[in-house]
């Protein structure tokens, strides 16, 4: 499964950032480190890429840094994923 994420406009006290769901987060080894999976369309492999985040908003994450526009990210069983795993994209 994935998710579209949206871009988060900054205010005056917020960084901006890519809102994604929460679900979508790995949790790393400390606590500021945070990864999420990017699905690649040309090899049907998923990478993981370390993220920073900021607030949350709602059930969503704020990431400021480790993704890109257009991407398309894993939000079902990220944490059975591993890095390089071919996987198959459910619409």
């Amino acid at each position: 499964m994935s998710a579209d994420v949206s871009l988060v406009l900054n205010s005056s006290d917020e960084e901006a950032g890519f809102l994604i769901p929460y679900h979508a987060v790995v949790p790393g080894d400390k606590k500021t480190t945070s990864s999420i999976f990017i699905f690649d369309p040309k090899t049907s492999t998923v990478k993981k890429a370390q993220i920073k985040s900021s607030v949350s908003k709602g059930n969503n994450i704020v990431v400021t840094k480790g993704i890109k526009p257009g991407v398309i990210v894993a939000i079902a069983g990220v944490s059975y994923l591993k890095d390089g795993q071919k996987v198959k994209l459910m619409e």
